[in-house]
């Protein structure tokens, strides 16, 4: 019973979960802040996600935003998710727009400039 308990709430949680791990991995690759709307799982190995928002931190209002994808379809790798990591085969997006915008205080410093990935690559 205890088994089956934590398998029915793993498939009901199992979108939420979805979008909290895509959010922090974005994060993390980024240091920007990140929204994920509406992630789900379509199937085994499709993935939807309505909308990803990209801020960049420090940065109030529009000039901010930096990244935003709408309709986001995806197929993970099924190796990769046996392996417990995330692969793809395939991506795809409906629209995408990129902002760059620079500070009224110091033209020559921009909201992209803001993101910083980690420096281990």
């Amino acid at each position: 019973m205890g088994a089956g308990f934590l398998l029915a709430m793993a498939f009901l949680l199992r979108n939420p979960l979805l979008a909290s791990i895509v959010r922090s991995q974005l994060e993390h690759l980024t240091g920007g802040e990140v929204r994920v709307v509406r992630a789900r799982f379509e199937g085994l190995t499709g993935v939807r996600i309505d909308a990803i928002e990209l801020r960049a931190p420090g940065w109030p209002g529009p000039g901010g935003d930096v990244l935003l994808v709408e309709g986001l379809d995806a197929s993970l790798r099924l190796a990769s998710l046996l392996a417990g990591e995330f692969g793809f085969d395939r991506i795809a997006v409906d629209h995408v727009r990129v902002r760059v915008a620079e500070s009224r205080e110091d033209p020559n410093r921009l909201n992209v400039a803001s993101l910083s990935p980690p420096s281990d690559r």
